[in-house]
């Protein structure tokens, strides 16, 4: 999928265009001056901050699986650098000699992430956090198990199935979205197994609500697949859900 980001790193590829002429010093001892160096632990602050709504969002309230994510979408998935290349943030940092790039790309990128947390267009700090981690969230769960033709009302039934054979007959499957004022849909898979309450097993974001939906389900196929969503393994994320 990272050959996809175009939607995202064109915006700030043009932002940065204006501005290349500035060049980010660092000491000779290849620390960060003090103005930079709270700029840098701002623009983490805010990435900190974005990811784990993020998680909330897509419905993972198990906080070992929001670690994981972070380190397999921040720390070690070689992301971050990807996009400090595309954009060109290393023209704007000066490298001290022998030091790790991708230790400097995420420097670079938290750097950024301060500086677009303060322009007027809020939707570049958008694309440089939600859009772009949700881009590579996305390309973690690979579909070529599951037919991307099929129709979403097949999918569902092949969901239904494999509930009632982990969570117990007569366990109800619900679906419910809704739209944020860009007309983004957040989509919502629910279960109710016999004598419990209802639980948000996942959601996810799109365009629009039918490819949305079909993958939602496919996502959830998936990770059934892979053993998730077992009665013993998934967060006591019970809710309220009227009829």
């Amino acid at each position: 999928m990272a050959r996809h980001l175009e939607h995202i790193t064109a915006p700030l590829l043009d932002h940065l265009a204006d501005r290349k002429r500035i060049r980010l010093p660092t000491s000779a001892g290849g620390q960060l001056l003090p103005p930079l160096e709270v700029a840098r632990r701002c623009g983490e602050a805010y990435l900190l901050l974005k990811f784990f709504d993020m998680m909330e969002k897509l419905g993972h309230t198990d906080h070992g699986r929001q670690l994981e994510l972070w380190e397999q979408l921040v720390e070690k998935g070689g992301y971050v650098l990807d996009l400090a290349q595309r954009i060109g943030l290393f023209q704007w940092l000066v490298l001290p000699v022998g030091t790790e790039p991708e230790r400097w790309a995420y420097t670079a990128y938290c750097i950024l992430l301060h500086s677009l947390h303060g322009e007027p267009n809020k939707q570049l700090f958008e694309l440089a956090t939600y859009r772009f981690l949700y881009h590579h969230y996305l390309g973690l769960y690979p579909k070529s198990s599951v037919s991307r033709f099929a129709p979403p009302e097949q999918l569902r039934q092949r969901a239904q199935v494999r509930l009632n054979k982990r969570w117990g007959l007569g366990t109800e499957l619900k679906e419910s979205f809704k739209t944020d004022e860009q007309e983004r849909v957040f989509f919502s898979l629910r279960i109710k197994p016999p004598g419990k309450a209802w639980i948000t097993l996942l959601s996810e974001e799109g365009e629009r609500l039918k490819p949305t939906r079909i993958a939602t389900y496919q996502r959830l196929l998936e990770e059934l697949s892979q053993g998730k969503h077992l009665p013993e393994n998934t967060p006591n994320n019970s809710d309220e859900l009227s009829n």
